[in-house]
């Protein structure tokens, strides 16, 4: 799965501890860490979270995922048996968004 993040820089580190092609995309591997125990997720962005086509998702029983993004575009496969799925849109401001001029 990927997200259109944008760069971001983790308190105390600097910009540099990620390369360039690695800025604004985040990809995860849920079926890899299923495999290492790992049973809930919840993936959460402003931008869009994309499944690309061929991808499949396996979730190990018991488990959830929760997708949540300004856009979600699922075009490869989930399963995720004896686990729930949620999957939603949400527009999130920021509070200077909302603010007019000084």
């Amino acid at each position: 799965m990927e997200d259109n993040l944008g760069a971001f820089t983790p308190t105390g580190t600097s910009a540099s501890v990620l390369p360039a092609d690695d800025t604004g995309t985040t990809a995860l591997s849920p079926t890899s860490l299923g495999a290492a125990g790992f049973n809930n997720f919840g993936i959460y962005s402003n931008g869009t979270i994309t499944l690309p086509a061929g991808s499949n998702v396996s979730l190990p029983g018991n488990g959830s995922l929760t997708l949540r993004a300004g856009s979600v575009a699922l075009d490869g496969a989930i399963r995720a048996p004896g686990s729930s799925v949620n999957i939603s849109t949400a527009i999130t401001l920021a509070q200077d968004n909302l603010t007019g001029p000084p």
